[in-house]
């Protein structure tokens, strides 16, 4: 599946991933359900809550949703329902509501019932005080937010489903609209697992390695000496506790040889008269990655057209100030020179051969891959995202899988994901020879900010957590991917959260927090923080009582 248009379901998808909270998709519009969409082969629900995001048109297609009404009734799977998405009479049923249309309104919010989900409710829904919004009749329910007469959220006597009149058009615009989103995960369920992200940063740094530096005149500049590292990235990463993401291309077209040679046996005098040493720059980087301040990650093999040899062409021994400055021929992933797509076949090889050059001169696998000047091929066949996926590959852009591609991010720099940024003062070593002291100057700036690298990042978007049907919490975090390395050699860090019903219950009983067997304090709040250690893939993480 791959997920593009910006709409509801792909601003949850993104959130669900970032926040690791595991799911499925059960497609409405395609598949006729049955209880066993719902239940394993014993009888006992597979989810904690479903939400139901579907278009008013597929929601009003008849009663399609008998075995989704079971599901929440008699097997206590909790529901979360937004907005238009109430239109169906059997989800009318499940959350106790009648649909009435909808209307513009204005007034003031009146919290009705004091519940975990009436925190800052007033906030957010003030933001919106005049649309167009649901209306709808709260017959057998609880309605905990009003604006005037009008229900804004209704939730169940016993606590497990709950409609909310959110914007379908702008919905999660703010961070107290997801964070209560979140809440409202945790109130049908009980608990969450919740990964977050406050002023966590990913700084990315292009282009180490690539030939266009030699031989494109619009782009030219000597690359970057391990003196320049040291003293103009590795020091303030240092000096600031920080990170740096360096995305390399590991081969180079050496123009005289004819041939594609590992970047980081070059040193010669290029066509510009200009000494290019990156046997320098790969000892800088070397200094970097083993004192854990650059992770190393994908930026295509050459930086340049796979086909170097037809018309227009070739670009092998073409004048510097000729055919060489034709920007085209150094994008790897779109064929710019030709305006067309280039064979998937071909995009694939060289993504592997990239992984694997870059394992063996840095001796780890990168997990993300940002291809040549932002150029890709988009025709089905020849999708560069689908192709980055089955390379091998955890992030473009968005997240990468065996289970769905997502082409685009968002919410970046807030809670619920970490702000992606490019080193200054351009995102390139480029940007580095003309101001060197951009990236300690911006370091400076920031303060406090935590840095991570996308190996990190790309670690907690794939960790595969499933609950153990049994009796309280019982939890496993399963780091066995690949893409998940990261989190076996270096702690993760965990957000646990209770619902107010499930902490009023664990207060009145003695319990305690395992990780892997070992007993740690139990603080009963909203919100707790943990952290795994490293070593092992898989994790156990339980609640229960210590009687």
């Amino acid at each position: 599946m791959v997920i593009s248009e910006e709409n509801l379901f792909k601003r949850v998808v993104i959130l669900f991933k970032s926040w690791c909270i595991p799911f499925d998709i059960v497609r409405l519009d395609e598949q006729t359900l049955d209880i066993y969409d719902f239940l394993g082969e014993d009888g006992l629900p597979l989810y904690g809550a479903i939400v139901l995001i579907a278009s008013p048109e597929i929601m009003t297609r008849g009663d399609k949703l008998t075995p989704l009404l079971e599901a929440v009734n008699q097997h206590g799977i909790g529901l979360i329902c937004l907005g238009d998405t109430a239109r169906n009479p059997a989800v009318q049923k499940m959350l106790g509501i009648e649909w009435l249309g909808r209307t513009h309104t204005s007034g003031p919010i009146v919290v009705k019932s004091e519940s975990f989900l009436t925190d800052r409710v007033g906030e957010i829904f003030s933001s919106n005080e005049s649309s167009h919004v649901p209306v709808v009749k709260a017959s057998e329910t609880e309605t905990i937010v009003s604006r005037g007469k009008l229900p804004l959220v209704t939730v169940s006597k016993n606590g497990r489903a709950v409609w909310i009149c959110e914007d379908l058009d702008t919905p999660f615009r703010s961070q107290l609209e997801r964070e209560w989103f979140r809440q409202a995960i945790t109130e049908v369920i009980g608990y969450s697992l919740i990964k977050t992200w406050d002023n966590h940063i990913l700084l990315r740094m292009d282009d180490p390695g690539t030939a266009q530096n030699s031989w494109l005149k619009s782009w030219h500049y000597p690359t970057l000496s391990r003196a320049q590292i040291n003293e103009y990235i590795i020091e303030p990463l240092k000096k600031h506790n920080a990170k740096l993401s360096v995305f390399v291309s590991p081969g180079f077209v050496n123009d005289e040889a004819g041939v594609v040679e590992p970047s980081w046996k070059r040193c010669f005098v290029d066509g510009f008269g200009v000494m290019q040493d990156y046997r320098s720059t790969k000892a800088g980087l070397d200094d970097g990655v083993r004192m854990g301040l650059l992770e190393i990650q994908s930026h295509g093999w050459t930086h340049m057209q796979p086909d170097l040899e037809s018309a227009p062409g070739p670009w092998w021994g073409a004048k510097i100030e000729g055919r060489k400055a034709m920007v085209g021929w150094y994008r790897e992933f779109y064929d710019k020179v030709r305006e067309q797509d280039v064979p998937a076949s071909v995009q694939l090889r060289r993504m592997k051969i990239s992984r694997e050059w870059i394992h063996y001169q840095f001796g780890e696998y990168p997990v993300a891959f940002i291809p040549p000047g932002w150029e890709v091929s988009r025709s089905r066949q020849a999708d560069t995202f689908r192709l980055a996926s089955r390379a091998g590959f955890g992030w473009l852009d968005g997240y990468l899988g065996e289970d769905m591609v997502i082409k685009g991010w968002m919410f970046s720099g807030t809670e619920d994901v970490p702000e992606f940024k490019k080193v200054p003062p351009d995102g390139h070593d480029f940007g580095l020879t003309k101001d060197p002291n951009a990236l300690m100057n911006y370091l400076s700036e920031r303060g406090d900010a935590h840095y991570i690298g996308y190996s990190e990042y790309v670690a907690y978007l794939h960790a595969n957590i499933r609950s153990q049907r049994m009796h309280g919490i019982s939890l496993i975090i399963d780091f066995g991917s690949p893409l998940c390395t990261y989190l076996v050699q270096q702690p993760s860090h965990w957000d646990l959260r209770f619902s107010l019903r499930l902490q009023r219950k664990l207060r009145r009983t003695s319990h305690v927090l395992k990780i892997n067997g070992e007993e740690l304090p139990l603080t009963v709040l909203k919100r707790m923080s943990f952290s795994i250690p490293a070593g092992r893939r898989l994790h156990v993480v339980e609640v229960h009582s210590s009687n």
